[in-house]
């Protein structure tokens, strides 16, 4: 009998059942936006990253990670024992599975769906300028419902983060959260500092991307050749030019009328005139 328990522990020790680690995990990125299939727990010796096909694709132990799928060479990254993905080119979903290896023999599986949205935009295109005398450069978002915000730069490097609370990641930058609104302010911008894109998600989970273009101060020449004028804004310009006009032709047209007028009373005068010369002369041959 104490055989038959010898070999049941030697066999619950060497043998592993895989069994589910917990429910699947839905991940929600934009085109281009790093994600993270996460593992937060104790006692892990080896985790391995397979596919939605079956291929694995890298493998972390010993806190180093090797990477086995020449796709993912160059944006994959570990912490921990978490996967990190740098840029999600994968289109509509995909699955993974962590497959995880614990000290003490334990074996379990960790799925993740990832879902690919599109760049729903928040709004139109904001317009951000930097101001002088210390070209300091203010981005904001001030909409109701947001439970975080990411800023990126034209590079996509991430700037800060507010979840709760504002994390600023890069020390040019100053910035303040309040309940609706989001502020960054970088003093001493330059011409580098032209796209930045904002990645929110609303506590309803709902995302959406605001794009903010920035105006740098110095001669700008597409004013000159390509205005940008609201049509609207137009109207006054256009009634006062119409005016202009009208008052022109007018005045222009007394002009003529006086012309005339002028003109037909010195012909008249002269016909006056060679008409009495005439009554003259015909007076002399008479005499």
């Amino acid at each position: 009998m104490w055989m038959v328990l010898v070999w049941l522990a030697i066999f619950a020790k060497g043998v592993s059942l895989s069994n589910d680690c917990s429910s699947i995990k839905n991940i929600s990125v934009f085109p281009g936006e790093p994600f993270t299939l996460d593992l937060d727990e104790d006692g892990v010796e080896e985790n391995s990253l397979v596919d939605g096909s079956g291929t694995e694709i890298a493998r972390i132990k010993s806190g180093e990670l090797t990477i086995l799928d020449e796709r993912y060479k160059d944006k994959l990254s570990a912490k921990g024992f978490s996967f990190r993905v740098e840029h999600a080119t994968i289109k509509d979903k995909e699955q993974f599975t962590a497959s995880v290896l614990y000290h003490n023999g334990s074996h379990c599986s960790r799925h993740y769906k990832v879902f690919v949205s599109g760049d729903r935009i928040c709004s139109e295109i904001k317009k951000a300028y930097i101001l002088l005398p210390d070209h300091s450069l203010t981005l904001a978002f001030d909409v109701l419902g947001v439970e975080e915000i990411t800023l990126v730069d034209n590079i996509n490097r991430t700037i800060a983060v507010t979840k709760f609370i504002l994390q600023i990641l890069d020390s040019d930058y100053v910035g303040s959260l309040n309940l609706i609104t989001f502020t960054l302010r970088k003093p001493n911008a330059t011409t580098m500092d032209q796209e930045y894109t904002a990645r929110v998600l609303f506590r309803n989970g709902t995302r959406c991307l605001q794009h903010y273009l920035v105006t740098v101060p110095g001669f700008d020449w597409k004013k000159w050749f390509i205005p940008d004028f609201n049509p609207i804004s137009l109207c006054p310009l256009l009634v006062i030019g119409a005016v202009l006009i009208l008052v022109y032709v007018k005045k222009r047209n007394g002009l003529k009328e006086r012309s005339k007028g002028k003109e037909k009373g010195i012909n008249t005068e002269l016909k006056k005139r060679r008409s009495d010369d005439g009554i003259k002369y015909r007076n002399t041959e008479k005499s």
